[in-house]
């Protein structure tokens, strides 16, 4: 579930199921879950420690960017398990702190700009 809810991937159960054990991620709400990536979706969430923080965002790219916002001026720790991929997104995306990079983000800087 905490996947689903941060790949804004939709998923058929209640809101309240999906952010249990949710430490930081998005929640997309669709009607029909059937399609992959559905082209409607009735709402956008920030969710941070199992609640949600904000709500009505305007799009996913738009929430994204606010919940990266959130954890740098919150000084929040990234989960555990994607401490790289956020560090990836932070340092490399969007361009805070890319002096400072752990080796393994620098060997993939180093990778992508070959």
């Amino acid at each position: 579930m905490r996947t689903a809810a941060l790949l804004c991937l939709p998923c058929p159960v209640t809101e309240e199921n999906v952010i249990k054990g949710v430490v930081i991620g998005l929640l997309v709400v669709v009607e029909n879950v059937m399609e992959p990536l559905p082209a409607f979706y009735n709402d956008v969430a920030l969710v941070i420690e199992e609640e949600v923080v904000m709500c009505h965002m305007s799009d996913i790219p738009n929430a994204f960017l606010n919940l990266m916002g959130m954890v740098y001026a919150l000084n929040l720790d990234y989960p555990k398990e994607l401490k790289f991929t956020f560090e990836v997104i932070q340092r490399l995306f969007i361009g805070v702190g890319s002096d400072s990079c752990t080796t393994r983000v620098h060997s993939l800087k180093t990778k992508l700009l070959r």
